[in-house]
Formats: C-alpha cells, structure tokens, sequence
C-alpha cells in the first residue's frame, strides 16, 4: 500500500469516528437521563449497546497508532499532527479540521461521562444511606468525604 492510500485510509477512520463519536455523544446524554429516572432496565439495554460502539472506537483508535507509526510517525496527537502539516494546501486544512472536530468530540464525551459518573455516585451513596446508614457513613469518613 502507498502512503498515499494509507493517508486516505486514516481520513476515512477519522471521518467514521467523528460520525460514531456524535452517536456515542447522544448516547451518553440519553444515558443521563435514564441514570436520572434509576430505569435500571433500560440502562442495562442501553449500556450494552453503549459499550459496543466504545469497543469500535477504541479498536480503532488503535488502528490509527498503528496507521502512524506505519508511516514512520509517532502514534499520537503530535504524530497526527506532523502528518497534517505534511499535507499541502486545502487538503491538509480540511483533514486537520476534521481532526480538531473529532478531539473536541471526544473531549465532549469524556466530560458528559464524567458528570454520569458524579450522578451515578450520588445516587449510590444515597441507596448506601438508606440501606445500611451506619456503614455508609463509615466509609465515606474513611474516604475523607464528610470530614472536616
């Protein structure tokens, strides 16, 4: 395979992952609002299908390090990087567009992930003070969380 195919074959999965990072955007958002309504059986549904599309991305994320390093580049952001500011003309500024739009994709993700994971924190302390209180509050001192 040339470089050249192999620079076209990297834009296609950065053009894939920005469509299934906007998927898995949507997906985590409506995650939130089962994780607000506890329907426990549709999150059980909805995170499997959640966790598959994670599992496509990661596998090519990989894929993309590997595409790199093939073309003798480091296999991360400044690897990416120096390959865009080798890419002439408009070419090399639409890919790099693509290319910041699928980072702040994925920052997006990464932070409604996070406040899914605060919410669901919550919520399991809460069923931990109703359940047993005394354990609940022990651990939560021993985690320094209701210390002074």
């Amino acid at each position: 395979m040339t470089r050249a195919e192999q620079v076209r074959q990297l834009v296609k999965g950065i053009q894939l992952d920005v469509k299934q990072y906007q998927q898995l955007k949507s997906l985590i958002r409506h995650q939130h609002g089962l994780l607000e309504r506890r329907d426990t059986q549709a999150l059980s549904r909805h995170n499997s299908r959640q966790d598959e599309l994670c599992q496509v991305l990661q596998q090519r994320a990989l894929r993309r390090c590997e595409q790199l390093t093939a073309l003798g580049l480091p296999g991360d952001d400044k690897g990416m990087k120096r390959l865009l500011s080798a890419i002439p003309g408009d070419s090399g500024k639409k890919i790099g567009l693509l290319w910041q739009q699928l980072q702040q994709l994925v920052h997006q993700c990464k932070t409604q992930n996070d406040i899914n994971g605060r919410l669901l924190n919550t919520q399991q302390r809460s069923l931990n003070r109703l359940v047993d209180p005394q354990k609940a509050q022990a651990l939560e001192n021993d985690y320094g969380q209701l210390q002074p």
